[in-house]
């Protein structure tokens, strides 16, 4: 037998090959990727239903693929949401859940993100835990700055931050402040 005879069978083979690509190359083109938006919507829906850890798994494998630093900023707020209402279902504070809250909050702000009144609020929550009085009243006077009812319900955080840090007049400021608004409930004010 003669090696020669089937040497036509060469450029046909690379001929299927290159078409095979051809075919590949353009199915991939079809697919369309999931949009940021979309995955953030499901990391929400997860955090809303109490799958705290599912979200922050989903979170670490979005971190994989979505590198702007927008999009790792919007993933490490989520991150410290999950931290954050993680540890509300908890019993008894644990410290390591209240520096993970901030620790993301800050690489957040980092990357670009403008803190939101909730995020505030939470970051002034968790500093106030850590017995970081200056950070706390930061935060919460930041967040009431935007929304006004944050001031209700974290006067008595917001005091006690202000006397953790020796400013009592900024303490009795507070209050002031918040005996001034007429739609006051009777507890808060009888406080």
């Amino acid at each position: 037998p003669r090696p020669w005879r089937r040497l036509w069978q060469i450029p046909l083979f690379l001929a299927g090959m290159g078409l095979f690509a051809y075919g590949v190359r353009t199915l991939a083109r079809t697919i369309k990727p999931v949009p940021f938006a979309t995955h953030v919507a499901d990391v929400q829906n997860m955090l809303a239903a109490g799958k705290y850890t599912e979200a922050v798994g989903r979170i670490n494998v979005l971190a994989d693929h979505f590198q702007e630093r927008s999009q790792l900023a919007t993933l490490e707020v989520l991150a410290g949401d999950a931290l954050y209402l993680a540890q509300s279902k908890e019993a008894a504070p644990v410290r390591t859940n209240y520096e993970g809250i901030i620790k993301h909050y800050q690489r957040a702000v980092v990357l670009g993100f403008v803190p939101t009144s909730t995020m505030n609020e939470r970051w002034g929550e968790a500093a106030l835990a850590l017995k970081d009085s200056g950070t706390a009243i930061e935060k919460f006077e930041a967040a009431a700055a935007v929304n006004p009812a944050v001031l209700q319900a974290h006067v008595r955080d917001l005091v006690a931050a202000y006397s953790g840090a020796g400013q009592i007049d900024k303490a009795r400021a507070v209050v002031d402040r918040l005996l001034a608004r007429p739609e006051l409930p009777v507890d808060d004010r009888a406080w």
